[in-house]
């Protein structure tokens, strides 16, 4: 459970950050704050801009190349952030949570590949003919099988 002055605490430090973004920050640490107040908000561009900020200050910190795969995974630029968690990696090995990130980019980057190349084009309606409901079924059925990554 949320304390409600941590909550409050957080709330000032985000409407802070975001009334002047690039008056509070001077540090790279002051961008990575920033960026993950963006990337709590759902903001992942503003998260990438300010991680990227960050680096600019200090190419060599790992916690803000594994955030900056991080909103670049958000924003399903699965290639790029598999290679910001890579170099991430590369500064300091002992990020786990980097090498996860990493695995979970290029397994969305194989996922997107091979989807794009074994995609079946419809070239008839499979349901023509049939009741108005069976259809319905048929149809709701196929989108819950592809939502959970499932072929029949």
């Amino acid at each position: 459970m949320r304390r409600p002055c941590t909550a409050a605490g957080g709330l000032l430090l985000a409407v802070l950050l975001l009334a002047c973004p690039g008056a509070a920050a001077e540090t790279a640490q002051d961008y990575f704050d920033q960026g993950v107040v963006f990337s709590t908000l759902g903001q992942h561009e503003q998260a990438l801009a300010a991680y990227e900020r960050g680096i600019a200050i200090e190419p060599e910190n790992a916690l803000l190349w594994g955030a900056k795969g991080q909103a670049l995974l958000s924003l399903e630029r699965h290639r790029e952030a598999a290679a910001a968690y890579n170099r991430s990696l590369q500064l300091d090995p002992s990020q786990e949570y980097a090498r996860e990130g990493e695995r979970a980019a290029l397994a969305a980057l194989e996922n997107a590949t091979v989807a794009s190349t074994t995609a079946p084009v419809a070239t008839t309606t499979p349901t023509a003919g049939l009741p108005w409901w069976v259809a319905v079924m048929t149809i709701a059925g196929a989108a819950g099988l592809a939502v959970r990554g499932r072929r029949r």
